[in-house]
């Protein structure tokens, strides 16, 4: 018998008993639970998981939430934000939702801080909450770890950019976004003093909502950034993003996958992206039912419009800068240069370990971001 060329090992799954600070072992129960636990173990590599166990204390990330959240869709029929893992952590709360939802034909009820911009993360009985915006794709699951190693009594919110859920649409420009996060903050808290904190692109968003609460007679308590992009200021003004330009641009990708592929997976490879495009055109929907990907892309192109059209302003009521110690030179180390001395921020510069803001905001990197921050709240 020949040999396979192109056979690898699958990658050996992560012992659950080898994972510190979970709760006794409870086997999730048949139907959605076991359906649940298949996916969960699945996307974080595990050889199993027990139905209390939390998704974020398991070291879960977003795009692990993305693949869970995905199977859910494709095979249960059900779509729900990556944001619903804050208040279902877990198989067992998770599934109840899923029940509950089935049962109601409709999606689990949201309370009113859920279905806004402004998202409940970690509740808290601080006096003060800390809202913290994430990177360039808007979403705030990946804000998780950092919040959980905060003081435990620290309420956090998270900033989730509009347009990640079907019937939104993105804002445009820095202004607009700062100003619909301003209302979303205004009602789980009326009146400042405010505690601000950005992650990467989040840096320029929660920027721009300090001047604005600045600017309106409000008082600033913390604003930090960690990882500011560089300035940009070009004015480059593209068309916003449509349908047409992502199936372009998921075009290039199936191009790009192709060629990168030995011929004779060619005709398999083709005859899958050809039953798809047949799905597509029989529904009348090229998405075929999931818009997950599509919503995810427009917003980023969004935010990046944003950033490139912005023009950060002077800040001289006291910033603290978080930069990761592990980042190339070059534009990193200018940005770095620039944020220090447009910021004025001085003395109050702070280094974690990290490649990028992403790297610093893992589970294995963010109790450094979240000593910052400890020591600042």
């Amino acid at each position: 018998m020949q040999a396979r060329d192109d056979f690898t090992l699958p990658p050996l799954r992560v012992l659950r008993a080898g994972l510190a600070g979970l709760p006794p072992w409870a086997p999730p129960r048949q139907g959605i639970e076991a359906r649940l636990g298949e996916y969960f173990s699945a996307a974080l590599n595990l050889d199993t998981t027990g139905a209390d166990d939390d998704f974020f204390a398991l070291g879960g990330t977003s795009s692990q939430a993305a693949a869970i959240f995905a199977r859910i869709q494709s095979e249960l029929g059900q779509r729900l934000p990556l944001a619903t893992l804050y208040r279902y952590p877990t198989i067992r709360s998770l599934a109840r939702a899923l029940e509950k939802a089935a049962a109601a034909a409709t999606t689990p009820a949201a309370s009113p801080a859920e279905s806004d911009c402004v998202q409940l993360i970690q509740p808290g009985t601080s006096a003060l909450p800390l809202f913290i915006a994430p990177g360039i794709g808007g979403d705030i699951v990946g804000l998780a770890h950092v919040a959980r190693q905060l003081d435990p009594q620290q309420t956090v919110y998270g900033l989730r950019s509009l347009g990640l859920q079907e019937g939104e649409e993105p804002l445009a420009g820095m202004a607009a976004i700062a100003a619909g996060f301003i209302a979303g903050m205004h009602r789980v808290q009326p009146r400042g003093p405010w505690q601000l904190f950005g992650v990467c692109w989040g840096g320029l968003v929660v920027l721009e909502i300090a001047r604005q609460l600045k600017d309106a007679g409000d008082q600033v308590r913390l604003l930090a950034l960690l990882d500011p992009p560089p300035a940009r200021q070009d004015g480059h003004a593209t068309a916003a993003p449509t349908r047409r330009h992502f199936l372009a641009r998921r075009l290039h990708v199936y191009r790009a996958a192709l060629a990168a592929k030995p011929l004779r997976e060619w005709p398999a490879y083709l005859g899958e992206r050809v039953r798809n495009l047949a799905d597509g055109l029989r529904q009348r929907d090229p998405f075929r039912g999931d818009p997950t990907e599509y919503l995810r892309w427009r917003v980023r192109e969004a935010n990046i419009r944003a950033m490139r059209s912005y023009a950060p302003p002077e800040w001289t009521h006291g910033a603290c800068l978080i930069f990761t110690s592990e980042r190339a030179d070059g534009a990193s180390k200018a940005a770095r240069e620039y944020w220090t001395r447009h910021l004025h921020a001085g003395d109050r510069v702070a280094w974690v370990p990290g490649r990028d803001s992403g790297d610093a905001i893992t589970p294995e990197r963010a109790g450094a971001v979240a000593g910052v921050l400890r020591e600042r709240l």
